[in-house]
C-alpha cells in the first residue's frame, strides 16, 4: 500500500511552482476527509482521490492530450478543462501503479460530475467546489450544506457549477444538466418516501 505521504509530496513536488493550486489541493483533502468521517467513507481512497485530482490541471492542453486516449480527447474537445481530469488517473497509473476503479471515476467525473456517482465522487466534486478557499457564497453554503444532506450539497454544487460556466460564457455540459436533474428527482423521491 502506497502512502499517503509518499502522494503528498509528489503532489507538492509537481506543484511546487504553484502554491495556489497546491493549498486548493489541501484544502479539498481536509474538506474531504470531514466528509468521509461523516458519511462514514475509508479516508485512504478519499485522500488519493483529493490529493491527485488537479495533478495534472497546470499542463498545457497539449501535453494532457498525449496522454489521452483519443476517444477521450474528442469527447471533450469542446470542454478541454476536463482533460486534466482524465490525465491525472493517468499519470496516477503510471506513477503510483493506481488504478482503483473507485479512485479513477471519482477524479474522472470531478469537473463535470455524473449520473450514479459513488459517495467518493460526491465528496470530491462536493469539495472541490467548496473547500474552505473557495470565499464565495456559493461555495459556502455547499460546504455547509455538505454537512447536512450531501446529495442537497451536490445539487447546489451542480447549480453553482452550471451558473458560473454560464456567467462566464462557457458551455454547459449536456451530461451535467442530466446530473443536477438526476439528483433533483433523488431529493424529491426520498422526500416522498419519508413523508408516507
Amino acid at each position: 500500500m502506497i502512502s499517503i505521504r509518499r502522494i503528498k509530496k509528489e503532489v507538492k513536488k509537481k506543484l511546487s511552482s504553484d502554491l495556489k493550486r497546491y493549498i486548493h489541493i489541501l484544502g479539498v483533502l481536509e474538506l474531504s476527509k470531514k466528509l468521509a468521517k461523516k458519511y462514514n467513507v475509508p479516508l485512504y481512497k478519499m485522500s488519493i482521490i483529493s490529493l491527485f485530482h488537479d495533478y495534472t490541471k497546470n499542463e498545457s492542453i497539449e501535453t494532457q492530450c498525449s496522454y489521452l486516449p483519443i476517444d477521450i480527447v474528442n469527447l471533450y474537445k469542446n470542454r478541454p478543462s476536463v482533460y486534466h481530469a482524465y490525465s491525472a488517473t493517468i499519470m496516477l497509473k503510471k506513477i503510483f501503479k493506481i488504478s482503483d476503479k473507485i479512485i479513477v471515476d471519482a477524479i474522472n467525473s470531478h469537473v463535470l460530475g455524473n449520473i450514479n456517482m459513488s459517495i467518493y465522487a460526491k465528496i470530491l466534486f462536493i469539495s472541490d467546489v467548496s473547500e474552505k478557499n473557495r470565499k464565495y457564497e456559493g461555495p459556502k453554503k455547499v460546504r455547509e450544506l455538505a454537512f447536512i444532506n450531501l446529495d442537497s450539497a451536490l445539487v447546489t454544487a451542480f447549480e453553482y457549477k452550471i451558473e458560473n460556466a454560464i456567467k462566464k460564457g462557457n458551455i454547459v455540459d449536456n451530461n451535467q444538466i442530466q446530473a443536477l436533474e438526476y439528483y433533483k428527482k433523488q431529493i424529491q423521491n426520498k422526500e416522498k418516501e419519508n413523508v408516507k
